[in-house]
């Protein structure tokens, strides 16, 4: 476990691979360092969609205000689902407490992470259709977008 200011989370150990039935270890970078419940909540992603998910990013140093600093964040893609449709299976799981999608990457896909919140706060959803701009998933916006 490590410690996140004055919360904690489960790394994913060894044995709990044996429970995982999508992934592979060695399709993310660093799998010793990701959160149980996203790896887990990812698993269960990936058998409602039915296509494999190509992971592009799981623990990197960003920033303090990054998931993927945590451990807690994969970014990734389903092949031949729109990104729209991707976010919209993401958002069925209650673990992921944060899901995006960005149509602006080569292989355009989702963000989703497992931050800690309270209980009152409601979920971080967001689109991105260009690097560095973020938005609401609004009615207004998804016309400009899909």
């Amino acid at each position: 476990m490590k410690p996140i200011d004055n919360l904690t989370y489960n790394c994913m150990a060894e044995m709990d691979w044996d429970d995982i039935n999508h992934f592979d270890q060695e399709e993310f970078e660093h799998p010793d360092w990701l959160d149980r419940t996203l790896i887990c909540t990812l698993d269960d992603l990936r058998e409602y969609v039915g296509k494999p998910f190509i992971v592009h990013c799981d623990f990197e140093f960003r920033n303090n205000e990054s998931w993927h600093s945590y451990g807690m964040a994969i970014d990734g893609h389903f092949e031949g689902i729109h990104p729209y449709d991707q976010y919209e299976a993401a958002c069925r799981f209650d673990d992921f407490n944060g899901v995006g999608f960005y149509t602006w990457w080569q292989q355009p896909g989702i963000h989703v992470d497992t931050r800690p919140k309270a209980k009152i706060q409601h979920d971080a959803r967001w689109c991105s259709v260009v690097r560095g701009r973020y938005q609401p998933v609004t009615a207004y916006n998804l016309r400009g977008i899909i």
